[in-house]
């Protein structure tokens, strides 16, 4: 009969990676032995990849701490545990690889037909269109307009936010008060002259793969429209 300790999660970020406090703290608490059992639900969501895999559970191994993963019925103090952790390990990363592919490969084909998805809830200015395009919120233009017109007469971003605050204008995020860096992400938007270079943040959300080892390998796409 075991006694449940604590259920740990990892959180997933809006890059794609996953944010592993819970797992970390686990590990400590187990090597610490306050826990003696891990269940967890298949090898893909223990670890990022292979050698991560297989560095923990020989670490939890040497305290005596098994690892149990259900799926695949696999306990790691068994004789066999850390053979078939290998395989299933490397296949489940080489499937977390093909998915994130497809993926980039997806995204780029949209950016070079001219489409893309867009983050409209805080992109002043514009909506999604019903076809799935851009299409100007007329209200919101208005703002953008003022914004380049005051920073033409040679106002700060600082200064420029300032005066929208007063104004009582609504942010892109729907605040009433407005950043500089609110107001710099407009001026510098390509997006506000037709232009979009979208390629630069795709990227695969390989669960294993650093954001160091991902940049600069992706070919950049520009768009080209009407502003």
């Amino acid at each position: 009969m075991y006694q449940r300790q604590r259920l740990h999660r990892r959180k997933h970020l809006r890059n794609g990676h996953k944010k592993r406090d819970g797992f970390n703290q686990m590990v400590e608490d187990a090597l610490a032995g306050k826990i003696d059992l891990i269940v967890t639900k298949s090898v893909s969501r223990f670890a990022r990849n292979t050698v991560d895999s297989l560095t923990t559970v020989r670490k939890l191994k040497e305290k005596g701490i098994e690892v149990y993963f259900e799926k695949e019925n696999i306990y790691t103090l068994d004789s066999k545990g850390e053979l078939l952790i290998t395989i299933m390990s490397s296949l489940a990363q080489e499937e977390s690889r093909s998915i994130s592919e497809n993926i980039t490969w997806g995204k780029r084909k949209q950016f070079a037909d001219g489409k893309g998805s867009l983050a409209y809830s805080t992109f002043l200015g514009y909506e999604n269109g019903e076809d799935g395009g851009l299409r100007v919120n007329t209200e919101q233009a208005e703002t953008v307009k003022l914004i380049y017109q005051l920073f033409l007469q040679g106002l700060s971003p600082y200064a420029i936010g300032k005066k929208l605050t007063g104004m009582r204008i609504k942010s892109p995020a729907g605040r009433d008060t407005w950043y500089q860096s609110s107001v710099k992400s407009i001026l510098t938007n390509e997006k506000y002259k037709g232009g979009r270079t979208p390629a630069e943040a795709v990227h695969g959300g390989l669960p294993y793969k650093e954001a160091e080892e991902e940049s600069g390998g992706d070919p950049a796409v520009s768009c080209r429209g009407e502003p």
